[in-house]
């Protein structure tokens, strides 16, 4: 129940940032690597302490979609630039068996657990998330990749 309140104040916070201008720089929000998770069952994100800075930022993503997974519900899929999924690779090999947090500003959306090799560069963000929800995402990641 806290992750479903979490985030629906963190889609409350999208819903507002979908009215702004394009932003700049968003020094905050990527996929996080972490110092420790001791005691992470998933789910309680208070207990994982974050690098300083993202391995590979929001800014690195080429391209954000809203689609479906193989149970029809909505997703919102990331397909990063070369360099960033190059780094995705090399992370998801050195560091099998531990949570890549995805952090959209200072809410932390997922940290699923790394489970082998991310070779083709391309990440699905699911849950049980309704249309609005993945397309509130979308266009919040679309104002951090447009130039």
């Amino acid at each position: 129940m806290n992750i479903i309140l979490g985030f629906l104040f963190f889609l409350n916070t999208i819903i507002s940032f979908s009215q702004t201008a394009i932003v700049e720089k968003d020094t905050l929000s990527g996929f996080y690597l972490t110092k420790s998770f001791d005691g992470f069952t998933g789910e309680n994100f208070e207990t994982l302490i974050l690098a300083e800075k993202p391995y590979i930022y929001i800014s690195e993503v080429e391209k954000v979609s809203q689609d479906f997974d193989f149970r029809n519900r909505p997703v919102v899929t990331l397909k990063l630039k070369n360099e960033a999924k190059q780094k995705l690779n090399e992370i998801s090999v050195a560091h099998y068996g531990e949570p890549l947090v995805i952090r959209f500003g200072t809410k932390i959306i997922m940290a699923p657990t790394i489970f082998g090799p991310i070779e083709n560069g391309e990440v699905q963000i699911s849950g049980n998330f309704t249309l609005e929800e993945t397309a509130s995402m979308v266009n919040w990641i679309k104002k951090r990749i447009e130039k």
